[in-house]
């Protein structure tokens, strides 16, 4: 079951998405690699290291930032 889509207009072929990983790098960006680590998408939006994701209610995945205390949304 898809939950979410990253990439409508250019969707991942499924063959690259079958053994595929979603990661959080340690630049704080939120990267899709297929199966040979190659990133394939990437939210190249942080230059921090304390970034954390979460999967909202509303289906909304979330990148956010806790550096000042206080989460902040980074991607959307």
């Amino acid at each position: 079951t898809v939950e979410w889509v990253a990439n409508r207009e250019n969707p991942v072929p499924a063959e690259d998405v079958s053994g595929g990983s979603l990661e959080l790098s340690s630049t704080g960006d939120l990267d899709f690699l297929e199966r040979k680590g190659t990133i394939l998408w990437s939210t190249d939006c942080c230059s921090i290291n304390d970034s954390f994701a979460v999967l909202e209610d509303e289906g909304n995945l979330v990148l956010r930032s806790n550096s000042s205390g206080v989460a902040v949304d980074k991607w959307k």
